[in-house]
C-alpha cells in the first residue's frame, strides 16, 4: 500500500513559556520529517507528544538533550539537542516515526522567540 505525502507549514512568532507551536494528525502515516528556523533568541525547551487516540492524553516522546542527540525510537533523527536549537540560519530538523501516533504536538519555549518551519509525513 501506498500512502500519499503530505506537506505542511509550523510557526509560533512569540514563544515564551512551554506552548505549542504545532498539532499534525499522522493517523494512517509511518513518518515525519520536520524542518524548522529559530528567530530572535534561542529555543529553552523542544517537547515533543505524541496522542494515540483521537481523544486521548499527549504523552511526551521526547523531551531532553539524549532524546535528541542520541536518538532512539520514536525520534529517528535530529540535528543536535533542540531544547536549545539556537536563533539564525541555522536549519534544525526533526524526523519520527510515527507509526502508532494518532497526532503530534510539538512544544517549544524561549524569549521571545520565533519558529518557522515545514513539515512532511509519509
Amino acid at each position: 500500500m501506498t500512502l500519499a505525502t503530505r506537506y505542511g507549514t509550523l510557526s509560533n512568532l512569540d514563544i515564551d513559556s512551554s506552548e505549542a507551536v504545532t498539532v499534525i494528525n499522522t493517523e494512517g502515516y509511518s513518518d515525519l520529517s520536520i524542518d524548522f528556523i529559530v528567530g530572535a533568541a534561542n529555543l529553552t525547551a523542544f517537547v515533543v507528544e505524541y496522542r494515540f487516540a483521537p481523544n486521548g492524553n499527549w504523552v511526551p516522546q521526547a523531551t531532553v538533550a539524549l532524546d535528541y542527540t542520541t536518538p532512539k525510537a520514536p525520534v529517528k533523527k535530529a540535528s543536535g539537542d533542540l531544547n536549545v536549537a539556537a536563533s539564525g540560519s541555522t536549519v534544525h530538523n526533526l524526523r519520527l516515526d510515527v507509526s502508532n501516533a494518532n497526532a503530534v504536538r510539538i512544544m517549544a519555549a524561549g524569549v521571545s522567540s520565533t519558529l518557522v518551519g515545514n513539515y512532511r509525513k509519509s
